[in-house]
Order: structure tokens, then C-alpha cells, then sequence
């Protein structure tokens, strides 16, 4: 493994344990087995490689096929939102500690980190916008934005991954949230 990838996985680790601010570049180059200067002969700053970390987990996100076939295959809105939602939980179980890393670099960077965000998002909701729509019966077109319900979809399991410490969805709130949505 190359210095790079070395210095790109201690600091992943690391920024999604403690954020950008709780960790130094020293402790990374520790983890790493670096030296604190090639570090910095290889990333910018410190802030380019919290940047280029969180670029590298966003676009390690993928949507299962298999998933995908089952969203092909939805007849109905309901049954394409939970198919949507089967595809979110899917990706977000592939990385585990995305959802924290968003979180710290949300709250570390605010709008800094919008036009990252937004990039990687609007790649996975223009990928399932058409197969929403394609279930959305033709009265409904003018009532229902796909692109804000699949939004709303994904901000929803984001935060129920920060928060799951707090609690399990024994109660079937998932489930209800999306049949709401599917009312729209």
C-alpha cells in the first residue's frame, strides 16, 4: 500500500472517530507510520485531506444491481419508495461510519462541504428519479417532485445511522414514514 493510501485510511479512521479538529496531523502520520512531512508533501493542508477522505468514502457508495432490478420492477409508488429505501440502507451498510463523517464535516465545515455533498448525492438521485417517476401514476405527476421525495428518503436513513445508538426501529416508524411519503 502506497504512503497515499496509508495516510488516506489512518486519517478515515480517525476523522470519523474524532472529526476534523480532534485529530492531528501528527496523530495521522503516527497511524499512518509517516512522517508528518510527506504528509504534507502530499496533501495541500490538512483540510485537503479531510476533503479528499470524505470525496473518497462519498464515491465508495454504490447502489446494488440486484436492488436496482427490484426498483425496475416496482409497479407501484409504494412499493418503489421501499425499494428506494432498501437501495439507501444497502449503501449506507457498505460504510457504516459515513454518516458520521458527514456529520462532523457538516459541523466542521457548514457550507464548505455542500458543493462535495451535492455532487455525490445528485449522482444517486438522478440514477433512481427515473424509476420513481416511471412508478408515479400519471394523475399524480403534477402533485409529487421525485427528486425532493428520494431527498427526503435519504436525509431520513442518514440521520437514523447518526442517531441509532438512541434507538431501534422496532416501532416500524421506517416503514410509516414511507407510506406518508408514498400518500404525497
Amino acid at each position: 500500500m502506497s504512503a497515499r493510501d496509508r495516510i488516506l485510511a489512518a486519517a478515515a479512521e480517525l476523522f470519523v472517530r474524532h472529526g476534523f479538529h480532534g485529530v492531528s496531523t501528527r496523530e495521522i502520520a503516527k497511524h499512518s507510520g509517516v512522517n508528518e512531512i510527506t504528509i504534507y508533501r502530499i496533501f495541500v493542508s490538512k483540510q485537503a485531506l479531510f476533503f479528499e477522505v470524505l470525496d473518497a468514502e462519498l464515491g465508495g457508495l454504490y447502489l446494488r444491481g440486484d436492488l436496482l432490478t427490484t426498483l425496475a420492477e416496482s409497479p407501484t409508488r409504494e412499493q418503489a419508495l421501499h425499494a428506494i429505501d432498501n437501495l439507501i440502507v444497502s449503501a449506507l451498510n457498505q460504510k457504516p461510519n459515513i454518516a458520521r463523517l458527514i456529520l462532523f464535516a457538516s459541523l466542521e465545515f457548514g457550507e464548505q462541504i455542500h458543493g462535495l455533498l451535492r455532487r455525490h448525492l445528485d449522482q444517486q438521485i438522478e440514477l433512481l428519479v427515473p424509476y420513481l417517476d416511471r412508478a408515479i401514476s400519471p394523475k399524480d405527476i403534477g402533485a409529487v417532485d421525485a427528486r425532493r421525495v428520494i431527498l427526503q428518503v435519504i436525509a431520513n436513513r442518514y440521520l437514523e445511522q447518526i442517531f441509532s445508538w438512541m434507538t431501534l426501529d422496532e416501532s416500524g416508524a421506517i416503514s410509516q414514514f414511507l407510506d406518508r411519503l408514498a400518500d404525497l
